[in-house]
């Protein structure tokens, strides 16, 4: 093939190549990519749903645990040196915090509850706790 011929060969083949990735999928089914906060809450660009628990248009209620908070919650109660040896955290899609176990001192109780509610995000926490020793 002569020299002159080369770049126009090889944009032919490029277009070529190219061409079939445009045509995207063309069996009738799209895929729903989930676009903003989790749990489903809708964004400016998002589709309007139901009102929210405080009555806001255009807000959905979060659907199911909150594993993000949950972790932060965990680390919290780790960094602040709680027994976390019996303890269970559940966090529902509100932000509410459940304890739920024992630890052996009154303080780690108290420590527990107090660290749970510094964590941003944390709505309100039900400490179930029990003193153990």
């Amino acid at each position: 093939m002569p020299r002159s011929m080369f770049p126009t060969a090889l944009g032919l083949a490029l277009v070529i190549a190219l061409s079939g990735c445009s045509k995207g999928n063309q069996s009738g089914s799209t895929e729903t990519i989930p676009v903003g906060p989790p749990g489903g809450a809708a964004g400016p660009a998002g589709p309007p749903g139901p009102a929210g628990p405080a009555g806001a248009p255009g807000t959905m209620p979060p659907a199911g645990p909150n594993p993000a908070l949950t972790a932060k919650v965990k680390n919290e109660l780790m960094v602040k040196k709680v027994d976390t040896a019996h303890v269970t955290v559940d966090v529902t899609p509100d932000g509410t915090v459940m304890l739920i176990g024992s630890v052996p001192t009154a303080n780690q109780k108290a420590l527990a509850e107090k660290s749970a509610k510094a964590v941003p995000g944390v709505a309100s926490v039900k400490n179930q706790l029990t003193v153990s020793p």
